[in-house]
């Protein structure tokens, strides 16, 4: 790893894009930057993909050249699955090709349609997929901005990075994503579609958690015994000012964070 090198975490929201740059220190994680920058309203993917250049490139020209850009991809647009390990052993290549098959089948999609990733569970795969014309669509924007990330990652995944800096009984992590619920455990992750308190209290049922259990990330609610939980606080060094919603780029922090 290159001493210095910013670690950024990019996270596409539906009216807007938040950004925070690290830099590994001894001690902690020192901030270099923050943004937030407006996405002009948009109607297909076209106009979204236009919206999305003309408010990055800016941004794009304010980065050192050696720099690694973790790029959030919506979790909703995302598929999981748990599959179980095949009848006979299987090296990498020919394990890979029978994931992609056996979850396309399931998703009932052909498999050059299916962008996919896995990893190995004690009995089998998790694995995660999106249709690959979206995969694509995102990486022609990093392209027509000049980088290529150095990773791209469910945003409510990237949350679980930020567990370790929460309360010891904090068994899941929460933010709020326009109308939804992004969350996190260590070993899980997902949306909830439902909003509001109703969706926090549903979204604990279905984990099997204790309100006091989640951490909240930046939104305030009154009443419901949920952890607060700043994302800003897992910067050791911050830069100022500091943005007054801080929930609104737990998720760019959580892909900064897994850069190292």
């Amino acid at each position: 790893m290159i001493v210095g090198k910013w670690q950024i975490g990019l996270h596409i929201q539906s009216d807007s894009i938040v950004a925070v740059a690290l830099v590994r220190k001894q001690g902690g994680w020192r901030q270099q930057r923050w943004w937030m920058l407006p996405l002009a309203p948009h109607q297909d993917g076209e106009q979204r993909r236009q919206a999305l250049i003309e408010a990055l490139t800016p941004w794009r020209a304010q980065l050192p050249r050696y720099s690694s850009i973790r790029l959030g991809f919506p979790a909703q647009r995302t598929l999981q699955r748990e599959l179980p390990r095949p009848a006979t052993t299987l090296c990498e290549p020919e394990c890979e090709a029978w994931l992609g098959a056996v979850a396309a089948r399931q998703l009932s999609l052909p498999p050059d349609a299916l962008a996919f990733d896995y990893a190995e569970r004690q009995d089998g795969y998790a694995v995660t997929a999106a249709r690959a014309a979206e995969v694509a669509e995102l990486m022609a924007c990093a392209r027509a901005l000049r980088f290529t990330p150095a990773a791209l990652t469910p945003d409510a995944s990237a949350l679980a990075c930020l567990l370790p800096y929460t309360d010891d009984a904090c068994q899941a992590i929460v933010a709020q994503a326009g109308a939804q619920w992004l969350w996190a455990t260590r070993e899980r992750w997902g949306v909830c579609t439902t909003p509001g308190v109703e969706g926090l209290m549903s979204l604990g049922a279905q984990l099997g958690v204790q309100a006091q259990e989640i951490a909240l990330c930046g939104a305030s609610l009154e009443a419901g015994g949920w952890q607060p939980f700043d994302p800003w606080q897992v910067i050791t060094w911050p830069c100022l000012p500091k943005p007054e919603e801080t929930g609104r780029f737990a998720v760019a922090l959580g892909l900064a964070l897994g850069a190292a």
